[in-house]
């Protein structure tokens, strides 16, 4: 599992908004390694907690269009 051990810097994604709508319930991708890429990546990200599993559109699809547009308005705020 070196992929989770190695540095993961700021890539050229990184100049933008990020959000991250994390999953409580996902089995597919434990919480500390999705926590530690997010700790790693040495940016600010909007983190949302979902009750959901690895899919939250199939499970919860009105809560993520939700979170969606809350994060939607407020980068829209941010970069006006």
């Amino acid at each position: 599992m070196k992929a989770f051990e190695s540095p993961a810097p700021p890539a050229a994604w990184a100049e933008c908004n990020l959000a991250f709508l994390r999953c409580t319930q996902d089995q597919a991708v434990p919480t500390i390694s999705r926590d530690t890429f997010i700790q790693r990546s040495g940016v600010e990200w909007m983190v949302k907690d979902v009750e959901a599993g690895h899919s939250p559109w199939a499970s919860c699809p009105k809560e993520g269009v939700k979170i969606l547009d809350e994060w939607v308005s407020m980068f829209q705020d941010r970069d006006a």
